[in-house]
């Protein structure tokens, strides 16, 4: 198969004094996330695509929170390491479509530091980054005013494929 889709979907409760991160990018707030790691929801949402784009069954069975050796972690090696297990399959990274569901922050001025942090670990383009902020999601779905949430499309690319796609191009 040349391309493959995977989804991803990670929500965390909002607390006071906790630090609060989207996309790599620290988000000054009154309150941050608490959860497994750094609690970048964003991120998680995409390693959980990734994987899932790429058959690699469940996120949990690389990075299960049970680990103490996770605990505090850096989501961005999180997400480096799906890139590597990405890549070991044969895949690399088309594009990543994310949805953040937020009640009570305005992220948007954040957002093209997201897609930049981003896109220099996917070593993808920025503009095959998107990153929508809502209050309501997918079919309406609404979450609670001390929560965020993430939904994320990812898309890869068999590298064999294309370059067997790309050799029947010049030899036709």
């Amino acid at each position: 198969m040349k391309y493959r889709i995977g989804h991803g979907y990670n929500v965390y409760q909002l607390k006071e004094k906790q630090r609060f991160r989207l996309g790599g990018v620290e988000i000054p707030r009154e309150g941050g996330v608490i959860g497994f790691s750094d609690s970048d929801v964003m991120i998680h949402s995409i390693c959980d695509a990734l994987i899932g784009a790429s058959n690699l069954e469940d996120v949990e069975l690389y990075f299960p929170d049970k680990l103490n050796k996770y605990k505090a972690m850096d989501s961005i090696l999180l997400l480096g390491r799906t890139i590597d297990l990405v890549r070991s399959e044969g895949f690399e990274i088309g594009n990543i479509d994310v949805i953040l569901l937020l009640q009570s922050a305005d992220i948007a001025s954040f957002i093209p530091e997201m897609r930049k942090v981003l896109a220099k670990i996917l070593l993808i383009r920025e503009r095959d980054i998107s990153i929508k902020a809502a209050a309501a999601g997918p079919l309406g779905v609404r979450i609670k005013d001390k929560e965020i949430a993430a939904y994320t499309i990812a898309m890869v690319y068999n590298i064999d494929m294309e370059k067997e796609n790309f050799h029947l191009r010049l030899t036709n």
